[in-house]
């Protein structure tokens, strides 16, 4: 949950006496949704934070999958480190308008408790995670 949705929690009068919990894997979700619709440069502090442009590679639809692959290890294993990425396939039948990967995680604190993440690149560049 956003640092809203926490304030908004915390000063609502019904919920006086219920501690705030918020859901691990949903903000894991949340952060990796927020770095991949990060553009390179969007954070003047941090310049590697965010997807580098793919607008201006020439290349086919594979190779592009294989360096989008790159791409959400670095931003993940840099950024999200509360996860450990085991493994990452991707669909790209609906290619160009959609581009697919699947990611097998575990948290780096309990390698047995994995989860799957599904990441979908729609046509306009934004990327949802489900």
């Amino acid at each position: 949950m956003s640092l809203l949705d926490r304030l908004i929690y915390e000063l609502d009068e019904q919920n006086s006496n219920v501690a705030f919990h918020k859901s691990t894997f949903e903000d894991i979700k949340d952060n990796i949704k927020t770095l991949l619709n990060t553009k390179l440069d969007d954070c003047f502090v941090t310049k590697d934070l965010g997807m580098q442009s793919i607008s201006e590679l020439n290349v086919d639809c594979n190779d592009l999958c294989v360096f989008m692959i790159k791409e959400i290890q670095r931003l993940i294993h840099k950024y999200e480190q509360r996860i450990r990425i085991v493994s990452i396939t991707y669909d790209n039948a609906l290619s160009p308008w959609q581009l697919s990967f699947m990611l097998r995680c575990c948290l780096y604190n309990d390698n047995f408790k994995e989860f799957n993440i599904e990441i979908i690149f729609k046509n306009n560049r934004y990327c949802e995670v489900v």
